[in-house]
């Protein structure tokens, strides 16, 4: 006996990239899954480009090598919560850019899944990367001081019945205001508030790229994202499907 798993990912328009992951695409018109841009920029040396389909990020000085994809990122998360999975399972992120500052852009997700099995749910996340070293999410004590960020390790507990062990990768910057940011911070569903918000002092590096994501020059801020997507987001399906031989 041998457990054959197929993995066809649908996104709401990524049959370009279906050439690129070896992927056959759906048998569908080309219409019904053209992405639809959301926003593209620069940003801390980076071209990043979302739409309904993906987001994507190249060094501007290597257009060719990417540094960055929400539908990569996404493949991998699901294919390691499937990995014992024995079921058919249906499972779509709807993937939303918080954030560009400098090279940090932030992501928050909501994640669904129905199996065959009885198993359903969904999950609310957020992370923030450092475009230039991608593969391991950004914490928040890398950028401050650690007694600057008590503060928001007691607002989670007033709202979570235990802290997130990832709390400090949860973030977005949301406003800036003279020498301070707002920093918003996405909790899980299993908190009673969907977000919480922390005043923090703006360090020196990151002074001049929160104040062109500030005016939109490079980038922009939580607060103006709803601007931004016009309310769209990235999409993305996938579908795993157990069949024994």
């Amino acid at each position: 006996m041998r457990l054959s798993l197929l993995f066809v990912m649908v996104t709401a328009a990524a049959l370009a990239s279906c050439s690129k992951l070896n992927i056959t695409a759906p048998s569908a018109k080309p219409s019904t899954f053209a992405p639809r841009e959301i926003w593209h920029g620069e940003s801390g040396g980076y071209r990043i480009a979302w739409s309904t389909a993906d987001l994507i990020a190249f060094p501007q000085h290597a257009s060719g090598v990417e540094a960055f994809s929400e539908l990569g990122r996404t493949i991998s998360d699901f294919h390691g919560m499937l990995r014992a999975q024995r079921a058919d399972c249906d499972l779509t992120r709807q993937a939303d850019l918080q954030s560009v500052v400098g090279t940090i852009i932030s992501i928050r997700t909501l994640d669904t899944m129905k199996c065959t099995s009885g198993t359903s749910g969904s999950s609310r996340g957020a992370r923030s990367f450092d475009l230039a070293h991608p593969r391991d999410p950004l914490p928040l004590t890398s950028l401050f001081p650690a007694h600057e960020l008590d503060a928001l390790s007691t607002k989670a507990r007033h709202f979570c019945s235990a802290v997130p062990a990832d709390l400090f990768n949860r973030f977005a910057f949301s406003e800036l205001h003279q020498q301070q940011v707002i920093v918003a911070v996405t909790l899980p569903q299993t908190c009673t508030t969907e977000q919480v918000d922390i005043t923090l002092n703006v360090p020196a590096k990151l002074k001049q790229p929160l104040a062109q994501a500030a005016q939109r020059m490079r980038g922009f801020l939580w607060h103006d994202q709803p601007a931004v997507s016009n309310g769209l987001s990235t999409t993305i399906n996938y579908h795993y499907r157990a069949a024994v031989e």
